[in-house]
């Protein structure tokens, strides 16, 4: 019956370690499989159980490699189990992660007989340890750098905003309660909008909301408000925050307080305002420019640097006016006041001392001057008056005014007292380039009359030699007849027979006609360079061709001449006395000069341009285009060996039309027969 009891215990414990999931080894001490489970051959990765009995595990190599058969020598030496884990691959190559525990079995001398050997599969295990220690290691990393950066954030000199998706504070750091004055408690929850000072617009504030909503990152400068209500800028820049899916969670703002750069950047572009308004002062002073141009100039750099709502430079003339060089205002105000209303600053002692003067608050007077009283009607409630000095002589002032009471501080004051020195010496500066410039065009203008002069005063001298020659050539013929005949018939009165005696008289009459034609026209001559007004009046052009004719009559009977008249004449402006010396000197070269009879014709035609032309036209051989060239010339002649005449005629004429404002001219293309026409042009008269 016991012997049936340990079969039935036998085969279930065998059957129980055929179907452990635990790899089972029995070896004796030489390394001889005694027994070797299923478990063991799929854990193994062995191709059957005969397989692995027959493997002589001390020398596996695959044991060897893991070093499993150093365990088993150290079992079998030392009696004790043994546990460990090693990697192990297989004969085939699979990688397995296996842990080997050794158990020794005593045989009855108290020695290892057998060693029993559970192998189990842990490369899960394995695998899943390895990711927890790399988790573990990643999450203490993170921690680390989370604690670095919550700590840095703590620390950071820059403020820190975290918020939800909807805007709301769920985080600020310890810089964001220094700068704002808000502590945690106040603003978690809150919107940053408690932070608006009102000065950014709603555009602004869209166009920020609508870049980080969109997943972007947004720049840009705030002139936020603090919790006391003082401002402060500051520069931020906004990101979104997603999670590890990609979604966004939160907003995180970076913002550093640049109160005191902006601040440094606002007085450094003052102070370059300053230097340029003083430096294109100074370029003024050295281009010297009129003064009101520098005046100008200095006005519109000045609102600037100070700000007010009126500036003006006032300047001061020999007659204690006053004068406003240059003026500017802004929009709101209307107008300019007159001058003259500042007249009253000059009279008073500060001005003149060389201090400014002013008024903080023209609302809190209880007494204002005209000139206060002026500036507060027209909403000015501040002003200052900065002297303008040249060489100790109170010049003008700068003035400044303001809509708002207090509106200028020492520091603006200071800077207009430097712009009114430099405005002085540029205005002295400009004054003595424009007395100079004057000196200079007074001088030019002396010079160029005094060339003037020399030349009119070289033809004249010119023209005088002429005029001399001519004289002395054309009255010593004349002369030298009337003499010479006059001293045959003084001589041989009674030898000459009658006829002789008429042909002499008559030859000294004609040289004496000819000597009285002469000095008439140098005495006309005279008369028309010596008179300064000239009597311009309506012709009556018939009455003054009649009277050139009847001067005349001597050389139409001489020659035979036949003269041709209009029926009427229009009427033109001129000088009746000259006209007719110009009627009389064309008429006598026609006669002179004309065919043989001469017959000349005498007309006038009204012109478009308001002008009459006068002409007298001969039968005469012509002028060709050489000779046209020489007439009207001083003393010029043609024909001097057949010439009659003298060189006086033209150029009378020419001076003649000339000082009447018109002009002369002949009209002639050099055939024999067709003659010349001599003309002149004066203005017509006008009617209604």
């Amino acid at each position: 019956m016991t012997a049936d009891v340990d079969a039935q215990a036998r085969r279930e414990y065998l059957h129980l370690l055929d179907t452990v999931p635990l790899g089972i080894l029995s070896l004796d001490p030489q390394g001889k499989v005694l027994y070797a489970n299923p478990a063991l051959v799929s854990i193994m990765d062995l191709p059957s159980i005969e397989s692995a009995q027959e493997i002589n595990w001390p020398s596996f190599r695959p044991f060897v490699d893991a070093g499993i058969d150093r365990d088993i020598r150290q079992c079998l030496k030392s009696g004790n189990t043994i546990c460990s884990e090693h990697p192990y691959i297989s004969a085939q190559g699979k990688s397995l992660y296996l842990q080997f525990c050794l158990t020794p079995m005593h045989g009855e001398q108290g020695s290892v007989g057998v060693v029993q050997v559970i192998v189990e599969d842990i490369t899960e295990q394995k695998l899943i340890e390895k990711v927890l220690e790399e988790y573990q290691l990643r999450f203490e990393d993170q921690t680390s750098e989370l604690n670095k950066l919550s700590h840095a954030i703590e620390q950071s000199a820059n403020m820190v905003v975290i918020t939800d998706l909807e805007g709301h504070i769920e985080y600020v750091n310890p810089k964001f309660v220094e700068v704002t004055g808000y502590s945690q408690e106040e603003v978690l929850g809150k919107n940053p909008r408690i932070l608006k000072s009102g000065e950014q617009t709603e555009e602004f504030y869209r166009e920020l909301w609508q870049t980080i909503t969109s997943g972007k990152q947004w720049h840009g400068e705030f002139h936020n408000k603090r919790k006391d209500g003082t401002f402060y800028w500051e520069q931020s820049s906004i990101a979104p925050i997603f999670n590890s899916l990609g979604r966004m969670t939160h907003f995180i703002a970076i913002k550093e307080d640049i109160t005191d750069r902006k601040q440094a950047e606002a007085m450094l572009h003052r102070l370059n305002e300053r230097l340029q308004t003083l430096h294109e002062i100074d370029q003024s002073v050295l281009a010297a420019q009129l003064p009101d141009t520098i005046a100008i100039a200095a006005i519109h750099r000045i609102r600037r640097l100070i700000p007010c709502q009126r500036v003006m430079v006032l300047a001061v003339g020999e007659e204690a006016d006053v004068k406003m060089l240059a003026a500017a205002s802004a929009d709101q105000v209307s107008s300019m006041p007159d001058a003259s209303l500042y007249q009253e600053m000059f009279a008073r002692p500060p001005l003149g001392s060389g201090f400014v003067q002013g008024c903080e608050d023209l609302a809190a007077l209880g007494q204002r001057s005209p000139l206060q009283e002026a500036l507060f009607q027209v909403g000015m409630r501040s002003y200052v008056a900065v002297p303008l000095f040249i060489q100790s002589e109170l010049v003008g002032t700068l003035n400044l005014e303001s809509t708002q009471p207090k509106a200028f501080t020492p520091g603006h004051i200071t800077i207009a007292i430097e712009v009114a020195a430099s405005l002085a010496v540029a205005i002295r500066q400009a004054r003595l380039y424009e007395r100079a410039q004057q000196e200079i065009a007074d001088r030019m203008k002396a010079e160029a009359a005094m060339r003037k002069y020399t030349v009119e005063l070289e033809a004249r001298n010119a023209e005088l030699d002429a005029f001399a020659h001519t004289v002395a050539h054309d009255l010593k013929n004349p002369v030298t007849s009337m003499v010479g005949y006059a001293d045959v018939l003084r001589k041989n009165y009674a030898a000459l027979p009658g006829a002789m005696h008429e042909e002499f008289l008559q030859v000294i009459a004609r040289s004496a006609r000819k000597m009285a034609a002469i000095i008439d026209e140098l005495l006309l001559l005279s008369s028309v360079r010596g008179m300064k007004e000239v009597d311009i009046q309506p012709l009556e052009m018939g009455r003054i061709v009649a009277e050139a004719r009847g001067r005349l009559l001597h050389l139409i009977e001489e020659h035979e001449g036949e003269i041709s008249l209009p029926h009427d004449w229009p009427v033109a402006l001129g000088y009746g006395p000259w006209v007719e010396a110009v009627w009389t000197n064309y008429i006598s070269n026609a006669l002179k000069y004309g065919g043989r009879p001469p017959k000349v014709e005498l007309g006038a035609m009204v012109q478009e341009d308001g002008w009459i032309r006068f002409w007298v036209r001969d039968n005469g051989p012509g002028l060709s285009i050489e000779e046209q060239a020489r007439l009207f010339t001083p003393f010029e002649r043609l024909h001097q060996v057949r010439a009659e005449g003298h060189g006086l005629g033209l150029s009378i004429v020419q001076r003649i039309v000339k000082r009447l404002g018109g002009q002369v001219g002949v009209d002639s293309n050099g055939t024999p027969g067709e003659g010349s026409t001599f003309y002149f042009t004066l203005p017509a008269l006008r009617t209604a």
